[in-house]
C-alpha cells in the first residue's frame, strides 16, 4: 500500500537551512507538475523530519499539493538504496547551516562528483539547481574543493578566504608565464651578435721552397713561374680562460651590484628587498638613544638607487614587488626616482617599522626635535602583481640584538614585511644583503629562490654563514 503524508506535518529541523530562496510561482508550478526528485524523510518517534528537499516542500505546500505521495513527492531514506542514501546524505550536509566550511565543501564537491559519475552530461548549473544555490557560488565551492588539501588554505578562514587566496595564487602563477614568455621572446627576437671580422692568412717566415726530403709530399704549386705559392698557416689559437663555475649552494655573492647589475643575465626576480646604505654613522643612527648627531652624507645611496633603476629589466620580472627602504628626509626625490620605472606603482603611504626600544636619533644638537625612533620603506608594484596577503603596513620590534651589520634589520620585521609577498613562486633578490637578514627571512617565508649581493667581503662571509646556519636549523629534525 502507497503511504501518504500531510505536508504539514513533516518536520524540518533548524540545522536545516531556514531560508527558502527562489520558491516562485515558475519553480512551483514546474514542482507540482512534474517533481524529478522527490523529498527524503525520516521517521522519528512516528514523525516525518526532512532529510533533504525544504525548497521542493515550500513549493508543494504553496501549490496546495496534499497529502503527498510515497515515490512521487517523497520518500523514506530507509528504502534508499546505498548510492541513493549517499547523495543523500552529502545532500543534507551541503545544507546544513552549523557545518564547518571544509567539511561543507567537501559534502558539494563529493555529491557533484557523484552526480557525474551517474551522468556524464552533468554540470555545475545542475548542481546548483539541485541544492539551490547559484551557479557562481557552486563554481566557487567546486574550486575550492578540488584545492582543499593544498597548503595554501591552511590558513583559510572560510570560503570567501579560500577563494580569494585562491585567486591571488592564479595571479602570481600568470605572472610568472608572463615573465616567461617575455624572456623566450626576448631570446628569439633578439638581434643576432656581430660577426667577427675574419683573421688575416700570416705566411710563416721564410717558407721552403722544397718539400722535406723522403716525405713524399708534392711539392707547392706555382704561380705565374715565380716563386713557391706561400703555405697558408693558420695563426695559433689561445687557449680559452676557464669559465669559473658559480657555486650554487652559496646565498651571498661578493659582488658589487652597481657592476654586477650592468651584465646579469640569469632568472630574473619578482621580489627585490633594497636596503641601500645611507652613508651615515650607523653606530648612531640605527641603535643611540642619545645621539644628536645626524650626519646624511647618501653619497652611496644614488648611484645604487639608478643602478637598479636602469637595470631593471634585466633583473626584475615583468611582474613584482620592490621593497625599498629610504629616508624621509628625501621622500618626495627616491620615489620620483622609483617612478622612472616602467609600470611600477610606489605606494604612498609607506611600510614602517616603529624601534620598540626607542632606538634613534635626536637630529641637531639644540633638543628641538622629537628623536627619530622609526624607519620606513617604500612598497613598490610592478605590473599590479598581487600580494600573497594583505597585512598593516606597521610594525614594532626593537633593534636587532647581536648584529653582524651595522644597518641589519631585525628578522621578525622583514619576516613580517615580507611575509606579504612572498609565496612559492618568489624569486627573492638583495642588492646590499649586508647581514643577509632579509634572505633569512624570505625563506622562512618559503620563497623559491633567494640571491644576495654584498661588495665587502668580511661581511659577505659572515653573511653567508649565518644564512647557512639559518638553513640547517631549519632543516633540523630531532
Amino acid at each position: 500500500m502507497t503511504a501518504t503524508l500531510d505536508p504539514n506535518t513533516i518536520v524540518v529541523r533548524d540545522r536545516q537551512r531556514k531560508a527558502i530562496t527562489n520558491v516562485d510561482d515558475y519553480f512551483v508550478k514546474s514542482v507540482v507538475t512534474r517533481l524529478i526528485h522527490p523529498i527524503v524523510v525520516r521517521r522519528e518517534d512516528d514523525k516525518p523530519v526532512l532529510v533533504v528537499g525544504g525548497r521542493r516542500l515550500e513549493a508543494l505546500k504553496k501549490g496546495q499539493v496534499s497529502p503527498l505521495v510515497e515515490n512521487i513527492h517523497f520518500r523514506f531514506f530507509d528504502d534508499l538504496t546505498p548510492d541513493e542514501a549517499r547523495i543523500v546524505e552529502l545532500e543534507e550536509n551541503a545544507k546544513r547551516e552549523d557545518l564547518p566550511w571544509r567539511d561543507q565543501v567537501a559534502a558539494i564537491g563529493q555529491l557533484h562528483e557523484t552526480f557525474k559519475s551517474q551522468n556524464p552530461k552533468w554540470d555545475i548549473q545542475k548542481t546548483a539547481e539541485r541544492l539551490n544555490i547559484n551557479k557562481s557560488q557552486t563554481y566557487d565551492f567546486i574550486k575550492v574543493y578540488q584545492n582543499l588539501d593544498s597548503p595554501l588554505l591552511r590558513d583559510a578562514a572560510n570560503v570567501r578566504s579560500a577563494i580569494s587566496i585562491l585567486q591571488i595564487s592564479a595571479e602570481r602563477r600568470v605572472g610568472q608565464i608572463a615573465d616567461q614568455f617575455t624572456e623566450i621572446s626576448r631570446k628569439l627576437f633578439a638581434p643576432p651578435p656581430p660577426t667577427p671580422a675574419p683573421t688575416p692568412n700570416i705566411p710563416p717566415p721564410n717558407p721552403s721552397p722544397v718539400s722535406p726530403v723522403g716525405t713524399g709530399s708534392p711539392s707547392p704549386v706555382r704561380l705565374n713561374g715565380g716563386g713557391p705559392a706561400p703555405i697558408i698557416v693558420p695563426p695559433p689559437v689561445p687557449a680559452p680562460e676557464p669559465v669559473p663555475i658559480p657555486d650554487v649552494q652559496r646565498i651571498i655573492l661578493n659582488e658589487d651590484f652597481i657592476k654586477w647589475a650592468k651584465t646579469y643575465e640569469g632568472r630574473k626576480f619578482n621580489l627585490i628587498h633594497c636596503d641601500f646604505p645611507f652613508d651615515i654613522r650607523y653606530d648612531s643612527y640605527a641603535r643611540s638613544v642619545t645621539s644628536t648627531q645626524e650626519d646624511y652624507d647618501f653619497s652611496g645611496f644614488w648611484p645604487l638607487t639608478d643602478a637598479l633603476v636602469e637595470n631593471i629589466d634585466r633583473i626584475c620580472s615583468y611582474t613584482a614587488h620592490i621593497m625599498f627602504w629610504f629616508s624621509m628626509k628625501f621622500y618626495a626625490e627616491t620615489k620620483a626616482r622609483l617612478e622612472k620605472i616602467s609600470n611600477l606603482y610606489v605606494h604612498e603611504h609607506p611600510l614602517i617599522w616603529l624601534k620598540s626600544d626607542n632606538a634613534g636619533i635626536i637630529p641637531g644638537r639644540d633638543n628641538q626635535f622629537a628623536r627619530r625612533i622609526y624607519e620606513t620603506a617604500f612598497l613598490c608594484t610592478r605590473n599590479k602583481r598581487p600580494l600573497v596577503r594583505s597585512t598593516a603596513n606597521a610594525y614594532a620590534a626593537p633593534t636587532a640584538s647581536n648584529a653582524i651589520h651595522p644597518s641589519q634589520k631585525p628578522e621578525p620585521v622583514l619576516r613580517f614585511f615580507l611575509g606579504a609577498m612572498v609565496d612559492e613562486t618568489t624569486d627573492f633578490l638583495d642588492p646590499t644583503a649586508g647581514s643577509g637578514t632579509a634572505l633569512r627571512a624570505a625563506e622562512d617565508c618559503k620563497a623559491r629562490t633567494v640571491i644576495g649581493l654584498e661588495i665587502k667581503k668580511e661581511y659577505a662571509d659572515m653573511a653567508e654563514a649565518a644564512c647557512q646556519n639559518h638553513r640547517r636549523m631549519r632543516n633540523y629534525k630531532p
